[in-house]
């Protein structure tokens, strides 16, 4: 992967606001750079990777429940609330149940990443359990969501409240130097030398696109 300090210390400075979001089209590397990031800086963190059936949230909470619940847990320790009809009435309830028992379990400050974010409606009900979620968050902890579009209006009170920051597609293209560097970390040393300067302004920034005009 191609270490891109410019940005991670953009992430670093992040982590001060509850919810990361992170819009830009396909091929920009939204999902290489938060786990390169990730990854480096050995931040504990749950990855969901959405898609277009997360209409409702009973799948959402199950299947971060088998992400934080060992197999072998002790029976004294209760298990995360469960979507049920108990619930219908006031799924709030049991948003804010689920995720005081999902962070403290969780325990040392952790990011939650949603991936593929746009695969989901406008007005499904995933939105308002994220919410719940950052409203339940400890300090320390971060939700990061990776996006094709920028935020939709259910997080309209996390923007006005300014506890929402965001990188976009502009932020996310390729300097000329990091062209140079990802030409030699891609092993091309003709593109890495006279080569890179073309590339970039051809691509304009775009890693994939960069990726196809090395590979033509």
């Amino acid at each position: 992967m191609l270490a891109r300090p410019r940005l991670f210390r953009l992430l670093d400075r992040s982590r001060g606001a509850p919810l990361l979001w992170i819009a830009a089209p396909p091929g920009a590397g939204k999902t290489t750079l938060v786990s390169h990031y990730l990854e480096q800086r050995s931040r504990k963190h749950v990855w969901y990777q959405v898609d277009a059936g997360d209409r409702d949230v009973a799948g959402l909470l199950s299947y971060l429940a088998l992400a934080v619940e060992a197999p072998g847990r002790r029976k004294s320790t209760p298990r995360l609330p469960r979507y049920g009809a108990e619930y219908f009435a006031s799924l709030e309830d049991l948003y804010r149940s689920f995720f005081r028992g999902l962070f403290a379990r969780l325990g040392e400050p952790a990011t939650l990443v949603f991936d593929d974010y746009h695969e989901l409606a406008e007005d499904a009900e995933f939105h308002r359990a994220v919410c719940a979620a950052l409203e339940q968050m400890p300090e320390g902890h971060q939700v990061v969501v990776l996006s094709r579009h920028p935020a939709p209006a259910a997080f309209a009170r996390m923007r006005a409240e300014q506890r929402m920051t965001s990188l976009d597609a502009d932020a996310l293209k390729l300097t000329q130097d990091e062209t140079r560097r990802l030409a030699r970390v891609l092993r091309d040393k003709a593109a890495a030398s006279s080569g890179s300067q073309r590339l970039h302004a051809q691509c304009e920034g775009w890693v994939t696109g960069f990726m196809l005009l090395l590979d033509r």
